[in-house]
C-alpha cells in the first residue's frame, strides 16, 4: 500500500487585517456593533479570514486545489480589523496528506481560525443537486422556528462584481493565480454559502463558526451564474445561542460545483 506523501509546506504569509466594506451590514463588523456585542472592535468576517487562509494552501497544490480540493475550517477567536495576522502551514498530525493553516495574531500569538486543506481528489464524485426551493418571507434568527424548516429558499448570485475580479486584491492575496481576474477566488464560496442565511433569515449580529466544504470543478470563470440551494440540518439553542448548522451547495447549471457544512450563531446572548 502507498503512503499518502506530505503535503508541500508554503512559508509563512503575513498581512493587517482589514474588513471589507461589503460586511459592514453585519453590525458585528463595524466597532459600534462588536462593542456592543462585549467585543473590543470590529471583527473581521469569518469569510475574509478563511479567504486569507487558502493561499497557502494554492501555493501549495496549485490550481488543483483550487478546482478539486477541499478543507474543514474553524474559527476559534476573533481576528479584529488593522490587527497584524499572520498565515502559517505545516503537515497536518491527524489527516494524512493535509494541511494545517493556522492565522495567529501578531501581538497575541494564537490561533485565531485553522483551517485544515485536504488534498486535491478528481475521483470524489459530486453529490446529486438540491431541486430549487421558492424564496420564503426572512424566518426570524430562532432555532426553535428553524428546526420545523426543511429547505432555504434558492438564491441566485453572480460571482462577479464584489465577487469577481476584484475580490483577491481586496483580501490582500496576491497570487499569480489572480492577477488576470479571470476565476474566482475560493475565499467566494463561502461568501456566496452565506446567502443561505442572509436571504432567509431576519439577522441580528451573528457570527460564522465553521464550515466544511469540497471543490467539485470549481475553477469558475469570473461572471458565472450559481443556484445556492440549503438545507437545514440542526437548530439548537446553546448557553443562550441560537445556533443553525446547514447543509449548502453552490449549484451551476445541473452540477454542484461546492458544497458547504455551514454553521453559524444566528443569535447572540442579550
Amino acid at each position: 500500500m502507498t503512503a499518502t506523501p506530505p503535503p508541500p509546506q508554503p512559508p509563512p504569509w503575513r498581512l493587517v487585517a482589514r474588513n471589507l466594506p461589503a460586511h459592514a451590514g453585519n453590525p458585528i463588523h463595524t466597532d459600534a456593533g462588536a462593542q456592543a456585542a462585549g467585543f473590543p472592535s470590529a471583527l473581521v468576517a469569518g469569510v475574509t479570514v478563511h479567504a486569507w487562509l487558502t493561499h497557502p494552501a494554492v501555493v501549495a497544490w496549485g490550481d488543483e486545489w483550487r478546482g478539486w480540493g477541499g478543507g474543514s475550517v474553524r474559527f476559534r477567536r476573533p481576528v479584529l480589523d488593522r490587527e497584524e495576522v499572520s498565515c502559517v502551514a505545516a503537515a497536518d498530525a491527524d489527516e494524512p496528506g493535509a494541511l494545517r493553516i493556522e492565522a495567529l495574531g501578531g501581538v497575541d500569538p494564537v490561533a485565531r481560525a485553522v483551517l485544515v486543506a485536504h488534498r486535491p481528489d478528481r475521483s470524489l464524485a459530486a453529490p446529486a443537486p438540491f431541486p430549487a426551493t421558492p424564496r420564503h418571507d426572512r424566518f426570524p434568527a430562532d432555532a426553535t422556528v428553524l428546526g420545523a424548516v426543511e429547505s432555504l429558499g434558492s438564491v441566485d448570485a453572480v460571482l462577479d462584481g464584489d465577487w469577481g475580479a476584484r475580490y483577491a486584491a481586496d483580501t490582500g492575496d496576491d497570487l499569480p493565480a489572480y492577477v488576470d481576474g479571470a476565476t474566482v477566488h475560493p475565499g467566494v464560496f463561502l461568501e456566496a454559502a452565506h446567502l443561505a442565511l442572509t436571504r432567509n433569515i431576519g439577522l441580528p449580529a451573528w457570527i460564522h463558526t465553521a464550515s466544511t466544504y469540497r471543490h467539485h470543478g470549481a475553477l469558475l470563470a469570473v461572471g458565472t451564474t450559481v443556484s445556492v440551494r440549503s438545507r437545514v440540518v440542526e437548530a439548537t439553542v446553546r448557553k443562550g445561542r441560537d445556533e443553525l448548522r446547514l447543509d449548502v451547495q453552490l449549484v451551476v447549471g445541473d452540477r454542484v460545483a461546492v458544497s458547504v457544512d455551514h454553521l453559524a450563531i444566528i443569535r447572540l446572548p442579550t
